[in-house]
């Protein structure tokens, strides 16, 4: 029997939204875990390059204008480096 490699298939992955039932639907709440506060729309959820997420005001109150250090890795950045994250 003889063996013939097929041609490569590209795929393609498209996103379906699938509607859940009310039981199934959740309100996104983010607790920053340096502060123990929930974040509001006046201080959202911040996500610094290295892909930790803490609170605005507590992102805020560690770099003090300066480079800093998260809390959570050895990973440095800046207070303008982060990013809102949408919930």
């Amino acid at each position: 029997m003889l063996s013939v490699p097929l041609p490569f298939a590209k795929l393609t992955l498209y996103k379906v939204e699938i509607p859940l039932p009310p039981s199934y639907q959740f309100h996104s709440i983010f607790v920053c875990p340096v502060s123990k506060e929930q974040t509001t729309d006046e201080n959202p959820p911040m996500m610094m390059p290295c892909g930790h997420v803490i609170a605005k005001e507590s992102l805020e109150r560690l770099s003090k204008g300066s480079r800093f250090k998260c809390p959570y890795c050895p990973g440095e950045s800046h207070s303008r480096e982060a990013k809102i994250v949408v919930l």
